[in-house]
């Protein structure tokens, strides 16, 4: 009967015959020309197997093949996201053997500061850490002491102050986000 219907009308298909219109396809080819990844690095895991999640610091440096120095700017599903010399990239937690790792910084090098806001802050909580050139900010919840959201850039980025400035406001007020940046300045 459905056959009959198809070749009364050409025999074209439509949309409600569960074919795509074409949309999504352009869509996903234009995502991997561009190199789009909407996904964390472990989400092609096999639940069953697993994966390792890193285990490692923010701001610990690596180099790739080529030379280019990255420094690990954030935790993904299965891997981390890294920034540096070559852009940025996932790799994923058993990829980074295949890549040197630097010399960590001496830990006298690093500077920590804890602020403790309360309810003007995500979290009530703002921990930010500097590691060489990698500034970290943490908004950790005042009861459990566990991140909520994080983020870090390299100071050599030319919008590094914009981008901490824009970060810190979204998790606290202006107030409160001016004397973060004022204490990271006075520590670079």
């Amino acid at each position: 009967m459905e056959d009959q219907a198809k070749q009364e009308d050409g025999g074209a298909l439509k949309p409600e015959d569960g074919v795509a219109s074409g949309e999504d396809d352009d869509k996903e080819m234009t995502n991997m020309l561009l190199g789009f990844k909407p996904h964390n690095v472990g989400d092609d895991v096999d639940e069953a197997i697993g994966y390792d999640e890193y285990k490692g610091r923010m701001g610990d440096k690596y180099a790739d093949a080529q030379g280019n120095e990255f420094a690990v700017s954030n935790k993904v599903k299965g891997g981390v996201s890294m920034k540096g010399q070559g852009g940025e990239k996932e790799v994923a937690t058993g990829d980074l053997d295949l890549m040197k790792k630097m010399n960590e910084m001496a830990a006298g090098n690093q500077r920590t500061k804890v602020f403790k806001i309360g309810e003007y802050a995500k979290g009530g909580i703002i921990k930010v850490t500097i590691t060489g050139k990698v500034v970290q900010i943490e908004a950790l919840d005042w009861n459990t002491k566990q991140p909520v959201a994080t983020g870090s850039t390299m100071l050599d980025d030319p919008n590094a102050e914009m981008k901490i400035d824009d970060f810190l406001n979204d998790l606290t007020s202006s107030y409160y986000a001016g004397k973060i940046m004022d204490w990271i300045q006075t520590s670079i």
